[in-house]
């Protein structure tokens, strides 16, 4: 996250960074090639979908997985929904 926070950041750079998270590196794969963005192959390089989604998207997707993570691991009181 704070890599992205830099708009002068290469996308090589990023690309290192998040092939280190492989659940990371999944989900950014899996959104690339969803549905949502059309494509007609499949795209199997962390550096082409970081080419495809940009910086905007890579930090808004890279923020909501990692929010989506951290309330997965909140434990709630028994008895609360």
């Amino acid at each position: 996250m704070a890599s992205l926070a830099h708009e002068d950041v290469s996308f090589a750079k990023l690309a290192d960074l998040i092939e280190k998270d492989t659940v990371l590196a999944g989900n950014i794969l899996r959104l690339v090639n969803s549905a949502l963005y059309g494509l007609r192959g499949t795209v199997n390089s962390i550096r082409h979908a970081i080419a495809l989604l940009g910086l905007a998207k890579l930090r808004n997707a890279t923020l909501s997985m990692s929010v989506a993570r951290m309330w997965t691991q909140v434990k709630t009181p028994h008895g609360c929904p």
